[in-house]
C-alpha cells in the first residue's frame, strides 16, 4: 500500500513544482508589461490657457535667461554708481628688513637698529571732476538695464504669443479628430447599407469596392489627424518646458469681441507702448552717453586722496605691534591730463559718432516697421470677422437642414445613412465656424502684439484684449 503511494505522492510534488514555475512565470512577464505600461502612460489634464501662461512664466528658460540678463545689468549699474562715492581702504603691513649699513649718499626709514616694521594705513579717496565720464557711464548703464529689461518684455511677448498659438492650435487639431472620426463612423455606415444593397441585387459589387477605398481613405485621415494633434501637444509641451508625455487638454472656447478702435489710435499706441521702438530709443541714449564717455577722455580728472598711517620699528615683532603709534598723515590733491595718444581717443570719438548715428537711422526703421505691423494686423481682424459672419451663415443653414432631416427621419423618408450625410455636413460647417472664430482671436492676439499690449506683469491682464 505504500509502495502504491510513492509514485503518487512524488507526481503530486512533481505537479505542484510545475505550478509554482509557471506562476513565477506569469508574474515577471505581468510586472514586465505592468512597468512598460506605466513608463509609457501619458498623463492628461485640462488647462487653460491662462494657466498655460503662468507655467511658461514660471519654467520657460528663455524667459528665465532674458531674467538673469536684466539682473547683471542692475549689477553693473549699481557698480558704475560705486564711483560717485568715496571709498575708504585700509592697509597693513608687517615685516622684516635686514639691517646694513647705509652706502654713501643713501638715508635709512625708521631706526637702523629695529629690524621689525609694522604699519597700519587708512586711505580716503574721491573723484571730484572727471570730465563728465562718471556721469556718462551712469547714463550709459543705465540704458543698458533699460535695454534688457525691454528685451525681457519682448521675450516675454513673443513666448506669449507663440503659446496661444499653440495652445488653440491644439485646440483645432483636436476637433479635427473628432470630425474624422465622424467621417469614418459615417463611410463605415455607407459600406454596411453598400453589401446589404449588393446582397439584394441593386448596385454592382464595384460599388461596394469604391465604399471599401473611401472608408481605408477615411482610417488614413483619422490616423494622419491624431499625428497631427500629437505635434501640437508636443509643441505646446515644449514651449511650457513640460514632458511629452502630458497630453493637454485645452477647455477654453473661442470669445469673438468686436475691434472698436481705429486704426490711428492703435498706431499711436504702438508707438507708445511696444518694447522695441522703446529698445531703440534706449539704444540711442546708450550711443550718446557712450559718445560722452569717449569725449570725457580728453578732460582732466581731479581726485583728492587722505591717508593717516600708524606706524612702529622695534627689535622684536610683539614690541612693534604694542608700541604703534600715530607717525604721518597726508592730504593730496591729483590732477590727471592727457597729453599726447597719437589720435586714439579721437578716433573712439569718431567711432562712437558713428554708432550714434546708426542707433538713429535704426530707430526710424523700426518706428516705420511698427506701423507697418499695426495696419497689417489690423486689416486681418477686419477679414477674419467677416469670415465668421460668412461662416455663422452657413452654420445657420445646415442646422435648419439638420432639424428638416430629423423630422424626415421621424417619418421614414430617409435612410441613416442619408441623415449621416447631413449631420457631418453640419459637423463640418459648425467646425469651419470655430476655425473661423480662432483666426480672429489669433488676428486680434497680433494686432495687441503689434500695439505692445502684452503686460508682463499678470497672465490674466495680458489677455483682456487679445480676443480671450
Amino acid at each position: 500500500m505504500c509502495l502504491d503511494n510513492q509514485p503518487t505522492n512524488l507526481q503530486m510534488h512533481q505537479d505542484i513544482s510545475l505550478i509554482d514555475w509557471c506562476f513565477s512565470i506569469l508574474v515577471f512577464w505581468c510586472s514586465i508589461i505592468v512597468a512598460i505600461l506605466i513608463s509609457n502612460h501619458c498623463f492628461s489634464y485640462d488647462l487653460t490657457l491662462n494657466q498655460a501662461l503662468e507655467i511658461a512664466t514660471s519654467q520657460n528658460l528663455s524667459l528665465k535667461k532674458a531674467g538673469l540678463v536684466t539682473i547683471l545689468s542692475e549689477a553693473e549699474l549699481k557698480a558704475n554708481y560705486a564711483l560717485k562715492y568715496p571709498r575708504l581702504g585700509f592697509n597693513l603691513n608687517s615685516g622684516y628688513n635686514e639691517i646694513k649699513e647705509p652706502s654713501f649718499g643713501q638715508r635709512t626709514i625708521g631706526k637702523p637698529d629695529s629690524p621689525w616694521t609694522n604699519q597700519i594705513s587708512l586711505t580716503l579717496s574721491q573723484y571730484l571732476y572727471t570730465g563728465g565720464k562718471i556721469s556718462n557711464g551712469i547714463t550709459l548703464f543705465q540704458s543698458k538695464r533699460d535695454i534688457s529689461r525691454y528685451q525681457e518684455k519682448i521675450v516675454r511677448e513673443e513666448l506669449f504669443f507663440n503659446i496661444a498659438l499653440a495652445y488653440w492650435e491644439l485646440k483645432k487639431t483636436i476637433l479635427a479628430e473628432g470630425l474624422a472620426e465622424k467621417k469614418k463612423e459615417h463611410l463605415e455606415l455607407l459600406l454596411k447599407e453598400a453589401k446589404e444593397r449588393y446582397s439584394a441585387g441593386l448596385i454592382p459589387k464595384i460599388e461596394v469596392q469604391r465604399q471599401h477605398t473611401l472608408l481605408s481613405q477615411a482610417n488614413y485621415e483619422l490616423k494622419k489627424a491624431q499625428i497631427i494633434q500629437g505635434k501640437a501637444n508636443n509643441n505646446l509641451c515644449l514651449l511650457l518646458n513640460l514632458s511629452q508625455k502630458e497630453m493637454i487638454n485645452p477647455i477654453d472656447e473661442p470669445k469673438v469681441e468686436e475691434e472698436v478702435r481705429t486704426l490711428p489710435y492703435l498706431i499711436n499706441e504702438a508707438l507708445s507702448k511696444r518694447a522695441e521702438i522703446k529698445q531703440a530709443k534706449n539704444g540711442v541714449e546708450e550711443k550718446e552717453s557712450f559718445l560722452g564717455v569717449k569725449t570725457s577722455e580728453k578732460r582732466p580728472q581731479v581726485s583728492l586722496l587722505a591717508q593717516l598711517n600708524w606706524g612702529a620699528w622695534e627689535d622684536e615683532w610683539r614690541k612693534s605691534i604694542s608700541s604703534l603709534k600715530s607717525s604721518d598723515w597726508k592730504v593730496m590733491l591729483n590732477l590727471d591730463f592727457l597729453l599726447f595718444d597719437s589720435g586714439k581717443i579721437n578716433a573712439e570719438i569718431e567711432e562712437a559718432k558713428t554708432q550714434l548715428n546708426i542707433a538713429k537711422i535704426e530707430e526710424e526703421e523700426i518706428e516705420k516697421k511698427i506701423i507697418s505691423e499695426v495696419y497689417q494686423a489690423y486689416q486681418d481682424v477686419l477679414d477674419a470677422k467677416e469670415g465668421i459672419n460668412t461662416y455663422q451663415e452657413r452654420v445657420s443653414l445646415e442646422e435648419e437642414n439638420l432639424q428638416q432631416a430629423y423630422l424626415q427621419r421621424d417619418l421614414g423618408k430617409i435612410t441613416p445613412a442619408q441623415l449621416s450625410k447631413i449631420e457631418l455636413s453640419y459637423e463640418e460647417a459648425r467646425i469651419d465656424l470655430f476655425d473661423a472664430k480662432i483666426n480672429y482671436i489669433i488676428q486680434k492676439a497680433t494686432l495687441a502684439k503689434s500695439v505692445g499690449e502684452v503686460n508682463n506683469t499678470s497672465s490674466t491682464e495680458c489677455w483682456q484684449n487679445w480676443g480671450y
